[in-house]
C-alpha cells in the first residue's frame, strides 16, 4: 500500500491509478485495471471514476453482478450520479446482449 500524506496528494495518486486503469481497459489488460481500480478507490474512496473504471473492466469480463455491485458501492459512498446510472445501463445492456 502507498502510503500519502495529504489529501489532495491522495486525491491525485487516486486520479493517476484510475487514469491508468482506463489505459488497461484500452489494453485489454484487465486484471492490472482491476488492481489500479482497486488502488485509487482505497487512497480516496470518493474518486468516482475508479468504481466507474471498474464497471466497465467487469463488464468486459462478462462479471456483470460484481459490475452491478461496485455501482451499488459507488452510490452508497458518493450518492445518486449520473455517471453511476449511465453504468448500469452499459453493464444491463452488456448482459442483454450477450450472444447476440
Amino acid at each position: 500500500m502507498i502510503s500519502m500524506g495529504g489529501t489532495a496528494e491522495n486525491d491525485e495518486m487516486s486520479s493517476l491509478f484510475s487514469g491508468r486503469a482506463a489505459c488497461h481497459l484500452l489494453a485489454k489488460q484487465f486484471e492490472l485495471g482491476l488492481e489500479d481500480c482497486d488502488q485509487a478507490i482505497s487512497i480516496n474512496e470518493r474518486n468516482i471514476d475508479g468504481y466507474i473504471q471498474k464497471c466497465k473492466i467487469l463488464v468486459q469480463l462478462k462479471r456483470f453482478q460484481e459490475a452491478r455491485e461496485v455501482i451499488e458501492r459507488g452510490k452508497l459512498v458518493l450518492g445518486e450520479q449520473e455517471l453511476f446510472t449511465n453504468c448500469e445501463r452499459f453493464a444491463d445492456q452488456s448482459w442483454l446482449t450477450l450472444g447476440t
